[in-house]
């Protein structure tokens, strides 16, 4: 279990990030729809409706978030088949030699 320390680590960091824009995507749509206009007083051009920005923000932070945490597991997978193949080849390996 201590191979990969790196990889582990990523695989952490890409699934806290993938909570974080999650949590921050719902946390942006509460506040657009709380305060219209935020977007506009601070230059940012809205699409639509205050309603509409808000949704697109938290469609969008979805999909990255989801993505984030694909990433996430698809490194647990490729470590996990690795120590797998090794248990794998260990077993079929003829001791004896």
């Amino acid at each position: 279990m201590a191979k990969y320390k790196m990889l582990r680590t990523l695989s952490l960091t890409m699934r806290l990030l993938g909570w974080l824009v999650f949590l921050g995507g719902i946390a942006l749509s509460g506040v657009i729809m709380a305060m219209p206009d935020i977007l506009v007083t601070y230059g940012f051009q809205t699409i639509g409706t205050p309603v509409m920005s808000a949704l697109g923000i938290l469609f969008m932070s979805i999909v990255y978030a989801i993505i984030f945490l694909g990433v996430s597991e698809f490194v647990l997978l490729a470590i996990s088949v690795d120590d797998n193949t090794r248990k794998l080849k260990d077993f079929f390996t003829d001791k004896s030699k």
